[in-house]
């Protein structure tokens, strides 16, 4: 490529991405290719006074996995106060905490019933693994059958009414499993393969999930009903960690090369967050491409270490299903949490961010007016809690729950 061309797709890029600070925020505002279906970029935002996030834990051990329930009167987490890891329940005030599993175990990827009544999380125990799903009601808990002897860690997803549980186990390969509260009763839906499998809900009976097959990361879809399936989005490309919206999109990341300005993409390459309807159509994808950084001419793709999303972290959508909230990697601001407002097309940096300063592990509120995460702010992992437009998380102020 000769100077001139570079010098073209440099400029080009410039054109297509602005960065705003405000209120200590930083607003990545783009356009995107005219190819792809998507709203105009607003280019007004504003922040709601206040601090930037509060804690709501404290000590010297680590609180991880925060999540909300969908009542918004707690907030499930992780933490190993005693010694070891354990499931806490708490109020979204940080208040009111207690413990609702033993320890001397390792528990992650926690997911409230859509009534708020049960939490099922994924469990460690040695070399055994499983699903387990507590019962706030009877102070009780269940271990679901088919999830041992190697429960994948992924994240269990309820189904909308709450009666179905899909999950991910091992018995030789990986496989898709579909528990029945009602019934107490498995069934093994799917043979899987693959690094990053998730399950979503679409429907009450169409399951959409990621799995490895002709070379790339793929997404199918399940129908319960009729036992049929087929593929959303594969080949060519990496298809990860779905997650469908209130209004039935599919948010997942990929490393799909869209195209436009190919010889910059490929030159940074890594995966950035997409879009899709539930069948795969209409893709499109955060077009943030680049801006200049404070002081020097160098162009860098937004987040700074260029479209390497933290596909260990789903993304996740807004209540309204109008934002998504997920975590990037750079040198420059370590783990941090973005939030992609998919109607004004704008991406914000919400939370502490530095070297070494990691907010991971976002849940938002029912509402959508905060978001809880984890961070190791001061040392030690602790729950916090921020506004999703960037300010304060408060019971009785700003934004709410």
């Amino acid at each position: 490529m000769s100077v001139g061309q570079t010098t073209k797709i440099v400029l080009a890029v410039v054109a297509l991405a602005v960065m705003v600070a405000v209120g200590g925020v930083y607003y990545f505002l783009s356009s995107v290719p005219s190819s792809y279906p998507i709203p105009v970029a607003n280019v007004t935002v504003s922040v709601a006074p206040g601090v930037p996030y509060r804690q709501l834990t404290t000590g010297s051990w680590n609180d991880r996995w925060p999540s909300f329930s969908p009542d918004a009167k707690h907030i499930a987490y992780v933490s190993d106060k005693g010694g070891s890891s354990a499931l806490y329940v708490m109020d979204p005030s940080g208040l009111h905490a207690f413990q609702a599993s033993d320890g001397n175990e390792m528990i992650a990827h926690l997911s409230w019933s859509p009534n708020s009544t049960q939490i099922a999380y994924w469990v460690l125990n040695g070399q055994y693994s499983e699903i387990r799903v507590f019962r706030l009601s009877s102070n009780s808990t269940i271990s679901l059958p088919g999830s041992g002897p190697s429960a994948v860690r992924t994240t269990p997803s309820w189904s909308p009414d709450g009666s179905l549980i899909a999950f991910f186990a091992r018995s030789g390969d990986p496989q898709l499993v579909v528990y029945n509260l009602k019934a107490g009763t498995s069934a093994v839906v799917a043979d899987v393969s693959g690094s990053y499998l998730t399950a979503t809900w679409a429907s009450s009976d169409r399951i959409i999930y990621s799995t490895y097959a002709g070379g790339y990361e793929e997404l199918l879809w399940l129908s319960l009903g009729t036992g049929s399936g087929g593929t959303v989005l594969g080949s060519g490309a990496n298809y990860m960690t779905p997650v469908v919206g209130p209004n039935g999109t599919i948010s997942y990341y990929s490393d799909l090369n869209p195209g436009q300005n190919s010889d910059y993409l490929q030159g940074y390459g890594g995966n950035n967050v997409w879009l899709s309807n539930g069948d795969g159509s209409n893709a499109t994808f955060q077009y943030v491409l680049a801006h200049e950084t404070e002081g020097s001419s160098l162009i860098v793709q937004v987040p700074f270490v260029p479209g390497k999303v933290d596909v260990t972290y789903q993304p996740a959508w807004s209540p309204d299903g109008t934002r998504i909230v997920y975590t990037a990697y750079s040198t420059e601001m370590g783990y941090a949490m973005y939030v992609w407002d998919v109607k004004s097309w704008s991406t914000a940096s919400i939370g502490p961010t530095g070297p070494g300063v990691n907010a991971v592990e976002p849940s938002w509120s029912p509402n959508g007016a905060s978001i809880a995460f984890s961070s190791n702010l001061g040392g030690f992992y602790h729950i916090w809690v921020v506004n999703s437009n960037g300010a304060a998380g408060s019971t009785a102020g700003v934004g709410g729950y």
